[in-house]
């Protein structure tokens, strides 16, 4: 009984760290808010006397450069934290270098599988799109950013592709499912992390395809031993996230999504093989 609450607290304290990157997304707002409207009062920007002024705060906090700002300094903020957290609860020293896992057949399996995993998913929700158009449209809301500026714009894609995949590989991967081992199997620690991790992007259509993303990501940092392995993988994904979007048969007919949908996860499973066969071959020649 005793060893059964010692594994009932260790499942509780690996669910710690997102709700701590949550508050520090809650009170990095506080000085970014203030900040912000110093800036709009610089600019020249606030409002003349006699203006609604609830209104215009609170139309000027649903601005798209607001959000990225709060997202892009909180992504800072928590990357810091969890680098330092798993430094603390990890040895380096242990860790297959960089330099050795670089062989032709883990960093083609890791490209099939980027180039894969986005087109499936991609794909393949666009066939779901017409099923649930109310999920679907909060979803493109939250990723349209219409009235951002060109430097918000650029603060948005320096977080998608470099911070958001550092900060969250530390957060998820390196600390969440450190502690998630500790009390559980590797796969179903595994399959913890990665439902935390979806739950993280609080969105149905992210949180669903961002569970999945994580399975994936959660066995690549198990089986290449090194936190930057992952990192790598994560920013490469999301950078080719970027431009599935700009692709002509995004708006084509069902037969092409489901073609695009079947070849994008045929080339993720030949990834994955082609993956799996490095690894084999490394342990081989340890």
């Amino acid at each position: 009984m005793k060893r059964f609450f010692h594994k009932v607290l260790q499942i509780l304290f690996s669910c710690l760290p997102i709700l701590i990157t949550i508050g520090i997304q809650l009170a990095v707002a506080i000085p970014v808010t203030v900040y912000y409207f110093w800036f709009l009062g610089y600019e020249g920007q606030l409002p003349a006397s006699g203006t609604d002024w609830y209104q215009w705060f609170k139309n000027t906090l649903t601005r798209s450069d607001y959000a990225i700002y709060v997202t892009a300094v909180w992504g800072l903020v928590s990357l810091t934290l969890f680098y330092l957290w798993y430094r603390r609860v990890h040895n380096t020293k242990e860790d297959v270098p960089v330099k050795h896992f670089l062989t032709p057949y883990s960093v083609g399996g890791l490209i099939l599988m980027v180039i894969g995993l986005q087109l499936s998913i991609n794909y393949f929700y666009s066939l779901l799109e017409p099923l649930m158009p109310g999920i679907f449209e909060k979803y493109n809301d939250v990723l349209s950013f219409p009235d951002s500026t060109p430097v918000g714009y650029a603060v948005l894609i320096v977080y998608g592709v470099i911070i958001a995949p550092i900060h969250e590989e530390f957060l998820n991967r390196g600390v969440t499912l450190h502690y998630a081992s500790k009390a559980m199997p590797f796969w179903v620690a595994n399959l913890f992390q990665a439902l935390l991790f979806g739950l993280l992007h609080m969105n149905p259509v992210q949180s669903s395809y961002a569970f999945l993303v994580g399975i994936v990501i959660g066995y690549i940092y198990h089986t290449a031993k090194n936190i930057w392995i992952p990192i790598f993988f994560h920013m490469a994904f999301n950078l080719f996230g970027t431009m599935v979007p700009l692709m002509p048969l995004k708006n084509s007919t069902t037969s092409a999504y489901v073609l695009v949908g079947v070849i994008g996860l045929t080339v993720a499973i030949s990834g994955c093989i082609l993956y799996r066969t490095s690894i084999r071959i490394q342990e081989g020649a340890m």
